[in-house]
């Protein structure tokens, strides 16, 4: 299958592109920092990048795991939120109905940032209110 992968330099997808190739996927990597992985550097918010992207590489898939999340807030304005994570989804939402891609898979990897002793307080808290 042909995957576009969102965040490919990222933490999740710099994980799942070898894995996805592996398992026999042409994947094609898409994210503004050039890594080993991404074969498109650009930002999700260019809607004529994600178009072409999506178009000329005949996607049949998209797993979209590019965003900007807690750590970038002290280096980017609140508009770059917006933008790649409002405007860059709606972007890649519309790109997949104009080329028919059938399969789209939107996922986050803030919460698996979390360190342990803050889960372990979570699960504590969890448990007191059900008790």
């Amino acid at each position: 299958m042909r995957i576009l992968l969102t965040g490919s330099s990222g933490w999740l997808g710099s994980a799942l592109a070898p894995l996805l190739r592996e398992l026999g996927h042409d994947v094609t990597g898409l994210d503004p920092v050039p890594s080993a992985e991404t074969r498109i550097v650009g930002s999700i918010a260019d809607r004529d990048l994600v178009m072409r992207a999506v178009g000329e590489n005949r996607i049949e898939a998209i797993i979209h795991s590019g965003a900007l999340h807690k750590p970038n807030i002290d280096s980017h304005a609140n508009s770059d939120f917006i933008a790649a994570n409002v405007q860059g989804t709606l972007n890649l939402l519309d790109a997949a109905v104009a080329a028919n891609v059938q399969r789209f898979v939107f996922t986050s990897t803030t919460s698996l940032m979390i360190s342990q002793a803050i889960r372990d307080g979570s699960r504590a808290v969890r448990a007191r209110r059900r008790g």
